[in-house]
C-alpha cells in the first residue's frame, strides 16, 4: 500500500533523474517522504503540546466544579480523561527525545527485518516442498534407482509398507485434528 501511495512520486523523480532503473528514484522518494514526514512533525508537535496544555486544565476546571459542562460534554470530557488523559500526552511530547525514538526505531527495524527474514524463509520452503510435489514421482523413480537390483523388491516392500503407515497415520491425525476442532468451536 505504502509502495502503491509512492509509485507516482518514484515516477517523477525517475524523470527528473533521466533514469531507467529504479533504485536511486525509490531511495530519494523514501528519503522525500521521511523529510516531509519529519517536518510536519517538528512543526505541528509544539502546537498539539499546547492545545493538550489547555485540554487539560479544561478537565482540570469542569472536575474542581469552576466550570459547569452540558451532559454530553461531560460525557466526552470523562472519555478524554479516561482513555486519552492530555497529561500523559504533554509529558510524553514535552519530553521528547530523539536518542529514545532512535533507539526504539531500530530495535523495530530490528524486528522488522527478523519478520522479513522469517517470511523469506517460510516461502523458501513452501516453494521448496512445492517444487518437491511437483517432481514427486521422479524423485520416487530415482530412489528405487539408487537401490541395488538384487536388494529392490524387497526395499520397495518396505518402503510401501512405511508410506502406507505413515498415510494412515497422518489421515488419523487429521480426523483427531478435525474432531478437536469442532468440540473447541462447540464449547466443549
Amino acid at each position: 500500500l505504502i509502495a502503491y501511495f509512492m509509485q507516482p512520486l518514484v515516477s517523477l523523480n525517475q524523470r527528473v533523474l533521466h533514469t531507467k532503473k529504479r533504485v536511486v528514484p525509490s531511495v530519494i522518494s523514501l528519503i522525500e517522504v521521511t523529510g516531509v514526514i519529519a517536518l510536519i512533525l517538528w512543526l505541528t508537535i509544539p502546537s498539539v503540546t499546547s492545545e493538550l496544555g489547555e485540554l487539560s486544565q479544561i478537565i482540570d476546571n469542569v472536575q474542581k466544579g469552576r466550570i459547569e459542562p452540558s451532559r454530553e460534554m461531560r460525557y466526552i470530557i470523562d472519555f478524554v480523561d479516561r482513555h486519552l488523559n492530555p497529561r500523559q500526552l504533554t509529558y510524553m511530547l514535552s519530553h521528547f527525545q530523539p536518542e529514545e525514538l532512535i533507539r526504539k526505531g531500530s530495535s523495530l527495524l530490528e524486528q522488522s527485518f527478523n519478520v522479513v527474514l522469517e517470511t523469506l524463509e517460510w516461502m523458501l520452503t513452501i516453494i521448496y516442498v512445492l517444487f518437491i510435489l511437483i517432481d514427486y514421482e521422479r524423485i520416487v523413480r530415482g530412489l528405487k534407482m539408487i537401490v541395488p537390483l538384487r536388494y529392490r523388491k524387497c526395499t520397495m516392500v518396505v518402503i510401501d509398507d512405511v508410506k502406507n503407515g505413515m498415510n494412515r497415520y497422518f489421515r488419523g491425525q487429521g480426523v483427531v485434528a478435525l474432531f478437536a476442532m469442532v468440540f473447541y468451536c462447540a464449547g466443549f
